[in-house]
């Protein structure tokens, strides 16, 4: 499996590339989501490719 991390801000973002898809963890705080669109694409996937987005706690700074 690759593990891609992206960095939005004081967290970190990560795209785990599987057989089915590409899973965003954590996409970060509030305000976040350029950098991490940006990062995605970075990292060559299309954001069609992203089959699930997992939150791994309920803190702001993980799911904003």
């Amino acid at each position: 499996m690759k593990i891609d991390r992206i960095q939005t801000g004081p967290t970190n973002c990560y795209l785990l590339h599987g057989e089915g898809g590409v899973v965003v963890v954590d996409p970060g705080p509030p305000g976040g989501g350029e950098r991490v669109m940006s990062g995605i694409e970075s990292a060559g996937v299309a954001p069609a490719d992203v089959t699930l987005l997992f939150v791994t706690h309920g803190h702001l700074d993980h799911y904003g």
